[in-house]
Order: structure tokens, then C-alpha cells, then sequence
């Protein structure tokens, strides 16, 4: 295998990490959107737990990016490309990091109700998990004019 087919076989090892991390971050937003409504602290001490992985996969997609930037010195198109991993990679990160401060909200909350009704709540998660995955599969299938859509939700959430 050529240096430019290995180089591309980790370019999609790397987007598999960046899928990955984002499956977790939606997975951890998910559950704490449960655990807010449900009042679940065990859930929410989960949650915190969990973090720790979406830390550990954005590190290394980073260092694999930076990797492949310094061995490789890719061409306009392919930089673009880990560019972008680094930023799906830091933007689900902190997609995590939030959901470890409504986590840390609910354990502070104890039984005490959300100032905002459930409904509310329901209809804005709805919405966001709606905008993440959109952009997930436009990246997914690297869809430029599929990406711009999801700035519309933005405006309604």
C-alpha cells in the first residue's frame, strides 16, 4: 500500500473516532436530558462518569490529526478534512462538557423541579437532538449543503 492509501485508510480511521465520539456525546445528552426530567442523580453521576470517554476520544483525535498533519503534509482538501475532525471532535467534547453541568445541576437540584416546565424542556431537546444529528450525517456523508441546513434549527432552539 502506497503512502497516499495509507494516508487515507487514517483519514477514515479518523472520521470513525469522530463518528464515535459524537455517538457518545448524543448518548450523553440524551440521558441527561432523562435524568433531568426524572430527577435521576444516579443517572446523572453516570453521566459525569462518561465524560471521561468523549475526553479520552477527543485527545486522541487530536493527536492522531496532528499526527497525520506533521507525517503526511496533506494537500488543501485533506487538511480541510482533518481541520474539520479536530473542530467535530472539540464541538461534541464540549457537547459532553454540557451535559456534565446539567448532570452536576440535577445532583445539586436534588427533588427540586426545573424552573422551566417539562413541555419546554421536551420541545428544545426535540430541536437539538434533531440539529446534531443532521449535522452528524452531514458530515458523515461530508454534505455541504446538508450542514447549512441545521443552522435554521439554531434560530427555533
Amino acid at each position: 500500500m502506497g503512502a497516499r492509501e495509507t494516508f487515507h485508510v487514517q483519514l477514515k480511521d479518523l472520521m470513525r473516532d469522530v463518528l464515535e465520539i459524537c455517538d457518545h456525546a448524543i448518548t450523553s445528552y440524551e440521558l441527561s436530558f432523562r435524568a433531568l426530567t426524572e430527577h435521576n442523580i444516579v443517572l446523572s453521576k453516570y453521566i459525569i462518569e462518561q465524560d471521561k470517554v468523549i475526553n479520552q476520544l477527543e485527545q486522541s483525535i487530536n493527536d492522531n490529526a496532528i499526527l497525520l498533519i506533521t507525517k503526511q503534509q496533506p494537500v488543501a482538501t485533506d487538511l480541510r478534512r482533518l481541520i474539520v475532525q479536530i473542530k467535530v471532535a472539540s464541538d461534541m467534547e464540549r457537547v459532553g462538557d454540557y451535559c456534565v453541568n446539567i448532570a452536576k445541576e440535577i445532583i445539586r437540584l436534588g427533588d427540586e423541579p426545573p424552573a422551566i416546565s417539562n413541555e419546554l424542556l421536551e420541545h428544545m431537546f426535540r430541536k437539538s437532538i434533531k440539529m446534531l444529528k443532521l449535522i452528524i450525517d452531514a458530515y458523515a456523508k461530508e454534505d455541504v449543503v446538508e450542514a447549512r441546513e441545521f443552522a435554521l434549527l439554531d434560530d427555533e432552539i
